[in-house]
């Protein structure tokens, strides 16, 4: 009796393990098949950010103090992950695709050990439903041509960390619930210290979805005092995760960046509505990857949400109901309610690249499936067969279109341009400084950070605002003055990129340029003699 039975788990086993493998490959697909614009989504100065904090620490040697981090540091698991992969390769480009495939596979685990955590009775073939669901998010760029929908979950900084901490949290959530061990609230507690102070976004994803809990308060429950528990130590480390990020802020040793005007921002809160609702009908009407998601989540969201206020009320009228699911129902459906509406209701939702702000209730309510179907095999008698046979199948359809794309793209060859990528104007600008001396420079910041990381040159540029002044945005201060740390810490300054800043600041300040480049006929330099700032100003001025 027991060989059929260990045949089914080994092959619901390997359903799964295929189900990751082909999120993997279609992953390598879109690399090696992206295009110039997508490129230039996936390595922009904000997601160089970690890439460029290495390459100053353990390249050029300049050290951590004077850096301006990010509002949302990422400190872990984004910061200590990316640096391990970074120091097995000798450029970041290698250590960016490498990072972005693990980050994935490690999302698509912690969600089946999160659902595993909280249904014993959740087998492979239910994770592998869910897994390979997960894959349309990267059929969306394949298929429908939009990079930037698949682009978050591939993003190198962009709150995907904060999404793997939410998920290690629950599981420890769900550890401590199931067995009352008190190290699995400690854990949870460390955790989610350490995840404020590396994204305060997780108080909106964990923290506040957590007081939920207060309604078990008011039913009958074995488990009371571990809610309660729960509370108090969610309340202690939110005062606890902010008083040392005050503290981190204050030591003045790294810089923080103040991101107070992003938040209660109410006033704007109806046109943040509409560009909300725009981006989501629009998916909506479209026929493909994204539409199908959008509808999957609604659906999926709307029976858990059904299922939990038929839990409530029996939960109130002290009848039976399924303690592990209503725990579930009652931590899920607010935590994705939430994170989808915050940006909202924050007033910051101004446009369609904001979903990089709540796109993980997408993430969750499509893995929910897992859940779904297995609810669906208890209430109905759902053969586990049926539901081979659609994982099978869906797996089979994938597989024939990766072996069509993969005939269609040399792929081999596609990923060797994409390891070797080189921006034709940061190339244009190395070859310059052969004949013209450029060494220092600054530009607007969606060009300086970039042309610094692709240079082969090291060639340096720095951000500056349209009026000149220095702008230290996720830059190290000291890489703008004499006598600092690293390689480059005595900089030259003799050109500026003009586009995006303002000429006649320029003149103002510096005077009449010796001379002015054109490169690639859309980007226009001016160069001088020499140039520094002062510290106290952050205003450049000639050098005599």
């Amino acid at each position: 009796m027991k060989k059929p039975i260990l045949q089914k788990i080994s092959f619901q086993k390997i359903l799964l393990i295929l189900s990751i493998l082909i999120n993997v490959v279609l992953t390598i697909i879109i690399f090696a098949t992206i295009n110039e614009k997508q490129i230039y989504t996936y390595f922009n100065s904000d997601t160089l950010y970690l890439p460029s904090i290495y390459k100053d620490l353990f390249i050029d040697k300049s050290g951590l103090a004077g850096w301006h981090l990010n509002g949302a540091p990422n400190f872990l698991p984004d910061m200590l992950l990316f640096f391990i992969v970074r120091s097995f390769f000798n450029h970041f480009i290698p250590a960016c695709f490498a990072f972005s495939l693990i980050q994935l596979v490690i999302i698509l685990i912690l969600l089946s050990i999160l659902y595993k955590s909280i249904f014993k009775s959740i087998n492979y073939l239910h994770l592998s439903f869910a897994i390979v669901l997960m894959s349309f998010f990267l059929l969306a760029t394949l298929v429908n041509d939009d990079f930037v929908y698949t682009f978050y979950l591939l993003s190198i900084s962009y709150h995907l960390g904060v999404f793997i901490m939410l998920l290690i949290s629950f599981i420890f959530l769900f550890k401590y619930i199931k067995s009352e061990k008190i190290i699995h609230i400690i854990i949870l507690f460390i955790l989610s210290i350490i995840s404020i102070i590396n994204d305060r976004l997780y108080i909106v994803m964990f923290s506040l979805p957590i007081y939920a809990l207060i309604l078990t308060l008011f039913i009958k429950t074995e488990k009371k005092k571990q809610f309660i528990k729960i509370l108090i130590y969610n309340t202690l480390s939110i005062f606890i995760g902010l008083f040392l990020f005050r503290m981190l802020r204050l030591s003045g040793y790294v810089h923080i960046i103040d991101l107070s005007w992003k938040v209660f921002n109410f006033n704007n809160i109806i046109p943040a509505l509409k560009t909300f609702i725009e981006q989501h009908t629009y998916y909506l009407k479209e026929i493909d990857f994204r539409g199908i998601i959008n509808l999957m989540f609604m659906v999926s969201f709307c029976i858990h949400l059904f299922f939990l206020l038929k839990n409530l009320v029996l939960a109130f009228n002290k009848k039976d109901y399924n303690q592990n699911e209503f725990i579930y129902l009652l931590l899920f459906t607010p935590t994705v309610l939430i994170i989808l509406v915050t940006p909202v209701i924050n007033g910051n939702y101004i446009s369609w690249a904001l979903l990089r702000y709540n796109i993980y209730s997408l993430y969750l309510g499509i893995f929910s499936y897992a859940f779904l179907v297995y609810k669906l095999n208890i209430k109905i008698k759902f053969s586990i067969n049926y539901l081979s046979l659609i994982v099978v199948l869906l797996l089979t359809i994938e597989s024939i279109y990766i072996i069509k794309k993969i005939n269609e793209n040399n792929i081999s060859e596609g990923l060797t341009n994409f390891m070797n990528y080189y921006p034709e104007n940061v190339k244009c600008i190395d070859e310059l400084s052969k004949e013209e001396v450029l060494k220092f420079g600054v530009a607007e910041y969606w060009k300086a950070k970039y042309i610094t990381m692709f240079s082969k040159e090291n060639i340096r540029v720095y951000t500056v605002l349209n009026n000149l002044s220095i702008w230290y945005h996720v830059m190290n201060q000291n890489w703008y003055y004499k006598n600092k740390n690293g390689v480059f810490g005595n900089p030259e300054f003799n050109f500026i990129i003009t586009n995006g800043i303002n000429n006649q600041e320029i003149i103002n300040k510096l005077g009449i340029p010796t001379d002015t480049i054109s490169c690639n006929d859309n980007w226009e330099i001016f160069k001088f003699k020499s140039f520094q700032f002062d510290n106290k100003t952050r205003k450049p001025s000639i050098v005599n």
